[in-house]
């Protein structure tokens, strides 16, 4: 199914355009551009002038959501993260310790290992993944 965005104030290369639309089908973005070029789209989203712009990359989480990785070095910790993360706008996370212990450092590098095998999964599946939830997108350039 084709869901199209319209009626936003979309971020793109040139800045703020709100004469554009973006479609996504199964769960990736599909389209961004001129509407009168886009694919018939099975369900329109008005968005009413609200903003769209990329998902953030924070490059330095210890935490989030009332969790911190050093003491919960697990995946459901950095699934937690994530998504607190994710509530502000942060799509993806790089999950990093404070100095800590060798065993912690090593759960840590175990729980981030698994999160990037589940998310393999997840893409294999065509899903988004639990831990970013991050859509992937299909067709980057405006068209």
């Amino acid at each position: 199914m084709i869901i199209e965005y319209t009626n936003g104030r979309f971020l793109s290369d040139a800045g703020w355009d709100d004469q554009i639309v973006v479609q996504t089908e199964r769960d990736r973005i599909t389209y961004v551009g001129d509407a009168n070029r886009a694919p018939h789209p099975n369900k329109k989203v008005d968005l009413n002038g609200d903003f769209v712009a990329p998902g953030l990359f924070d490059i330095q989480v210890n935490g989030g959501g009332g969790v911190q990785f050093n003491e919960h070095p697990t995946v459901e910790a950095l699934i937690e993260i994530s998504a607190a993360h994710r509530r502000l706008g942060t799509t993806s996370i790089l999950p990093t310790l404070i100095s800590d212990q060798l065993s912690v450092v090593e759960r840590g590098i175990s729980a981030v290992r698994s999160a990037i095998e589940r998310n393999r999964q997840y893409r294999h599946t065509r899903r988004l993944c639990a831990a970013c939830a991050g859509y992937r997108c299909a067709a980057a350039k405006p068209a």
